[in-house]
């Protein structure tokens, strides 16, 4: 069992006249997100291995009007794994969290403080069968690939497409030096929407199913094709009767 780890961050976003809090902010959780999923659960035979985080990020910054906000935002995260044989690897992580505010500047009003509820931010099962040959035959198949099943972070492409957290399934094989990506996905629904139209800001619910083909067997180049397929679900919270707001799209 690995010892509880503690990693301490902080971010000061000056002022800025216009910026919006979910920029800088913004910013600081992809940073955050990078460093802490570098860190999920290590390829190793077997064993039970858990720990966590706490993240610290102050925020400055003004608002539309000129007027001047200050954040102290704290995060905990707990995780833990498991992996046998590294053919069968599980993961979870949790995630929560305390905002606390200068007094009145909270913009959406209220005491001044938003404690986050506690949350499951990663949890998956991946079963490697690449890995289960290796150990079998001490060979490589030629053919190889893993299955993952579970909430983990997606990209398609170079991610700008697709790039967020999902409750997915994702298969992973090679064929020699290609490397082959399927992925079948919905969004996590209280994920901010890319529509920030008040009725559908706060949530979305958006299928995705697609594929990409690689192949990395040139030097200091990686050609790639990918399609991918997104159908929206979201619900409108809203009762204007004459607008719609969901939004199907493809791309290739």
């Amino acid at each position: 069992m690995g010892l509880l780890s503690a990693l301490v961050l902080a971010v000061w976003t000056g002022p800025a006249k216009g910026q919006r809090p979910t920029n800088g902010r913004g910013i600081y959780q992809e940073q955050l997100r990078v460093e802490l999923d570098k860190q999920q659960a290590a390829a190793r035979e077997i064993g039970l291995d858990a720990g966590g985080w706490l993240s610290f990020g102050l925020f400055h910054y003004d608002d539309i009007l000129g007027q001047d906000h200050t954040l102290r935002q704290y995060q905990l995260r707990l995780w833990a794994s498991y992996t046998l044989s590294g053919v069968h690897n599980f993961y979870v992580r949790g995630l929560t969290g305390y905002d606390d505010w200068n007094s009145g500047d909270n913009p959406s009003g209220g005491r001044g403080d938003d404690y986050e509820d506690p949350d499951v931010e990663r949890a998956w099962y991946r079963f490697d069968y690449s890995r289960l040959i290796r150990n079998q035959t001490g060979q490589d198949p030629r053919l190889g690939f893993s299955v993952e099943v579970g909430r983990n972070f997606h990209e398609i492409g170079t991610g700008l497409v697709l790039a967020l957290p999902l409750d997915a399934v994702r298969i992973t094989g090679h064929l020699g030096d290609w490397q082959l990506t399927a992925l079948l996905a919905k969004t996590i629904e209280k994920t901010p929407n890319i529509d920030d139209s008040p009725a559908v800001s706060t949530h979305m619910k958006r299928c995705f199913y697609g594929g990409e083909v690689r192949s990395p067997g040139f030097d200091r180049h990686e050609p790639f094709v990918y399609y991918l397929c997104q159908s929206d679900h979201t619900e409108e919270w809203s009762e204007e009767w004459f607008q719609e707001y969901n939004y199907d799209s493809s791309y290739l």
